[in-house]
């Protein structure tokens, strides 16, 4: 929990990003960076927030489990009208009683169980033979219950405070996966919107080319230069690449419309991102990730927490196997008068009583108690091969997101290569066609040979931006980057 209360502290306090609004028609336009779209989900995203809830409501559980060591105060007033017949007149034929008592118990984290009580009693009858009539009855007592055996020292009390704060840990845990895992997707929405407005960036260019293409076309069909299926190609071609463009343009909204979406952004604002899609030319190496997989893995730490856990609860279950032998004891004191206050007052004299004694339960066979242990020492050995088994999930998945991670990267570097070769070929070929050494059809295939580059090459980096991404989630280190 306290790794949350940093991340939302150290976020909230500064929600406030560094933002630019501008003016482009009508239409309002906000500039943001990836920082900016951090904070913003870590204030306004609904799955974080809901989160943020089950971390709270779980936690609640802890002062559950801690009330059985609540004080409990005990008040008992009641009043008794008894007319009834008797086989003796001796006892009279009507009797009044009246007890106002209040009691205090609690139980210690050590299994002790202390009861005091103040209890007052009021009787009178109307016997010939009563002594004191009325007659109050006034006592304090005092009684102690000490386990010997089965919860000795509060072993079972505090070792289910204990399973509960550990299963507290794991729901923090399993809220912070969530957390990371919608970061993650702000983050991929966020690039998926750079990519959006670089493909529209790329169709603008290419509209042009197709443009600039057509009207030599028009310029060369009145001096011969050309034949008309020329030009009715590069008209085709230049109503391609408009209709390219719509395209284009409509994901763009889209892409806005998902980023808002996880941001719970619900302006009208026009999101125009801040940062460029760059390659990070680092090899990236497994033990340097595995190593940050193993610090910061919270499955790894959930699957340490069941383990310990699974310990305490064999403890439990082993001393649930004992007998209960309870050491008891009690001191009570009490006065008896007429008058309520005569009766408190006599309590100072030596009207004492005192007990001890030692009470024994034992089932015969004991097969609930003996059932349970063995079910708690199962659970504990599955639970540290469950331990085992993630940590070979960590090394394949590690292994697997680092090799993603260089192959994309490396990608990018062909397809960088790629888009320069095709830009120079193209501008070669057009070239040749401006001294009437080409055709259109070549010029308009190498146009999109570029484009086909192009785009290329922007897949190949948002696929290296999110391989990155979910590396960093595999590690879960994603959160530890943003605090």
């Amino acid at each position: 929990m306290k790794l949350i209360i940093i991340f939302f502290i150290a976020l909230i306090l500064t929600a406030a990003p560094n933002l630019t609004l501008a003016q482009e028609g009508k239409e309002p336009v906000i500039y943001l960076s990836m920082e900016d779209c951090v904070k913003k989900a870590a204030c306004n995203n609904l799955d974080i927030r809901i989160a943020r809830f089950d971390a709270m409501i779980k936690k609640t559980d802890l002062d559950y489990s801690k009330s059985i060591f609540d004080t409990i105060l005990e008040l008992d007033a009641n009043y008794e009208a008894d007319e009834r017949m008797t086989s003796s007149t001796i006892a009279g034929t009507r009797g009044v009683t009246s007890n106002y008592d209040l009691g205090v118990s609690k139980k210690f984290p050590f299994g002790t169980d202390v009861e005091l009580d103040f209890t007052n009693e009021r009787d009178w009858n109307d016997s010939a033979f009563a002594t004191i009539n009325p007659a109050w009855d006034s006592g304090i007592r005092l009684t102690l219950t000490q386990p010997l055996a089965k919860n000795r020292v509060g072993l079972i009390d505090r070792g289910e405070i204990e399973i509960t704060e550990l299963d507290i840990l794991n729901m923090d845990s399993s809220v912070l996966d969530r957390i990371e895992e919608a970061m993650a997707s702000v983050q991929k929405s966020y690039w998926a919107l750079v990519l959006a407005y670089k493909r529209l960036a790329i169709r603008k260019d290419m509209l042009e080319k197709a443009e600039g293409l057509f009207k030599l076309n028009k310029e060369k069909l009145k001096t011969g230069l050309v034949e008309e299926t020329d030009l009715l190609a590069s008209r085709a071609n230049l109503e391609q690449r408009r209709a390219d463009l719509l395209v284009s343009e409509n994901e763009v909204e889209t892409a806005i419309n998902d980023l808002k979406l996880k941001l719970g952004d619900i302006t009208i604002n026009r999101i125009v991102p801040t940062q460029e899609l760059l390659l990070d030319e680092r090899e990236l190496a497994v033990t340097p990730s595995m190593n940050r997989a193993i610090k910061y893995r919270r499955d790894y730490q959930r699957a340490k927490n069941d383990i310990k856990a699974k310990n305490i609860k064999t403890k439990i279950e082993s001393n649930s196997r004992w007998p209960e032998i309870d050491l008891e004891g009690s001191f009570a004191i009490n006065g008896v008068d007429k008058e309520f206050a005569n009766a408190l007052d006599r309590m100072s004299e030596t009207n004492n009583r005192y007990y001890w004694g030692i009470k024994f339960t034992f089932p015969f066979e004991n097969r609930e108690a003996g059932s349970q242990y063995k079910k708690a020492t199962f659970e504990k050995a599955k639970a540290l091969v469950n331990l085992h088994r993630i940590e070979r999930i960590i090394f394949t998945e590690i292994d697997e997101h680092v090799r993603n991670c260089n192959l994309n990267r490396n990608r990018v570097r062909k397809y960088l290569e790629v888009e320069r070769l095709q830009g120079l070929k193209l501008e070669e070929e057009e070239k040749k066609f401006q001294y009437g050494r080409s055709d259109s059809d070549t010029v308009i295939r190498f146009q999109q040979h570029l484009f086909d580059a192009r785009m290329q090459k922007l897949n190949a980096l948002i696929d290296y931006k999110s391989s990155i991404i979910d590396l960093e989630r595999a590690e879960n280190s994603l959160l530890e980057e943003m605090l």
